[in-house]
């Protein structure tokens, strides 16, 4: 069976198609169209009708493209900066009418799941590893092995939110400063649990 999967991230949009052969995905291919949908929505709690236009023609492109490979399902799903928006519904709404895609919006509980499923399905590890996963809205850490996920956490600490947060009039020695303290309290319990663990740790740049 032949699908797409579309990830909609806060600073990307990303698509996988790929052959499922016996639970194993071969002959994959990976495309990426930097969309900023979350652009302004840390700042304004909406999604604006700019980036909503650039998903939806990115939306389209991508349903165009799982047709041209001949996918029998197209999956869809929306992260950090859809579940955080106000607007989200209108622009559900509209993918499902002008890009004829259903978009699945799931919690940082269930993204951080399926980050760490994509490691630990990919590597020759039985120890407990640590895998953060950092986007553009948020950063999930998850730990655990090949038996499950013992612990993990969503935070809002992605790229582009904090670079609106802290650096949009661009850099300086104290907007940085105040950007990693306001990091170091958002992680700070769970860096505090994390060291009582003897683990591997994985760092991978999602799509967020």
């Amino acid at each position: 069976m032949k699908l797409g999967v579309i990830d909609i991230g806060t600073n990307s949009m990303r698509l996988l198609i790929a052959d499922i052969v016996e639970n194993n995905l071969i002959n994959r291919k990976k495309y990426v169209n930097t969309t900023r949908i979350g652009q302004g929505v840390d700042k304004n709690g909406y999604i604006t009708l700019e980036a909503m236009d650039r998903n939806i023609n990115a939306l389209k492109e991508y349903r165009e493209k799982c047709i041209e490979c001949k996918c029998e399902k197209i999956y869809c799903l929306g992260t950090s900066a859809i579940r955080d928006s106000k607007n989200k519904e209108e622009f559900l709404k509209r993918a499902k009418e002008e890009a004829n895609i259903d978009v699945e919006v799931i919690e940082g509980s269930k993204e951080a799941e399926l980050g760490f499923l994509g490691v630990i399905n990919g590597i020759n590890k039985k120890d407990d590893i640590l895998v953060l996963d950092i986007g553009g809205g948020s950063t999930e850490f998850i730990f655990g092995n090949v038996d499950g996920i013992k612990k993990s956490k969503s935070v809002n600490i992605g790229a582009l939110r904090l670079t609106e947060k802290f650096l949009a009039s661009g850099y300086t020695d104290e907007a940085f400063l105040k950007m990693n303290r306001f990091i170091n309290d958002q992680i700070k319990e769970i860096i505090s649990d994390l060291k009582k663990e003897n683990i591997n740790c994985i760092c991978g740049i999602g799509g967020n």
